[in-house]
């Protein structure tokens, strides 16, 4: 989809993300945005806390196309972050 720059919905399908620590607690997390793309970004690691890492569920969606690099993909969540 991202070499031809078509689209879909994520927030019915079954990708799922599963973080463990070393206390064996786990989270999950889901897509939950409404929104059409060929790339998601699902979560992000927050170290700016005094209390430690936290996890924050950003689902964002975009569409890239003829997608060649990382950075392009990088550009796209560094794009959405500013635009929250």
């Amino acid at each position: 989809m991202v070499q031809t720059g078509q689209s879909a919905r994520f927030k019915d399908g079954d990708v799922r993300l599963t973080i463990s620590n070393a206390a064996g607690q786990q989270i999950a997390m889901s897509i939950d945005t409404g929104e059409k793309g060929n790339v998601c970004y699902l979560a992000g690691l927050d170290n700016g806390g005094l209390r430690g890492t936290k996890l924050v569920n950003t689902s964002l969606a975009g569409t890239l196309k003829g997608l060649k690099t990382v950075d392009q993909l990088l550009a796209l969540v560094r794009y959405q972050e500013r635009h929250l």
